[in-house]
């Protein structure tokens, strides 16, 4: 007698695995359910390098708010589509592997996304005065920068 039997295929999707996004701007990440139907809890971990992960948000189709852990709250993280993750405001601290999985007696993860943030070079205009000492040569470079001003000694200066 042949015996039939279901086979569940509870499990995430996450396509890009890698992502690059510049300083300041926003980001979804996406995760998508193998089973549209689900309505076990969807997790989000962020993994920095030689870190271990850390829960972000978990969220479910039948409840109507998502749970923030620690840092990773609104406004700066917020669920979209049930699944996907909004980042907004991208620092170089965001700089992570995030991965989305869902809660079915154990976690069932994805294979993750690398954030990659793109940071801009940023070009000083600095004003330099110079000071010539009878024995050394010293000057001091003044820097104006987000509305303060810095000075660094420089000593055997030449012109």
């Amino acid at each position: 007698m042949n015996q039939g039997f279901i086979l569940w295929a509870k499990g995430v999707n996450q396509l890009n695995s890698v992502t690059t996004v510049a300083f300041g701007e926003n980001v979804t990440l996406q995760c998508f359910l193998l089973e549209e139907d689900n309505t076990d809890p969807i997790v989000w971990y962020q993994q920095k390098t030689g870190q271990e992960p850390r829960i972000m948000a978990m969220t479910q189709k039948s409840v109507e708010t998502s749970s923030y852990y620690s840092e990773f709250k609104p406004p700066k993280f917020t669920g979209r589509e049930f699944c996907h993750l909004n980042i907004s405001s991208i620092e170089p601290s965001d700089e992570a592997m995030y991965y989305c999985g869902i809660r079915w007696f154990e976690i069932v993860f994805g294979k993750g996304a690398l954030l990659s943030v793109k940071v801009k070079k940023l070009y000083l205009l600095a004003t330099i005065t110079f000071f010539f000492l009878m024995t050394t040569d010293v000057c001091i470079v003044y820097v104006y920068y987000r509305c303060k001003w810095y000075y660094f000694w420089l000593y055997i200066c030449r012109m």
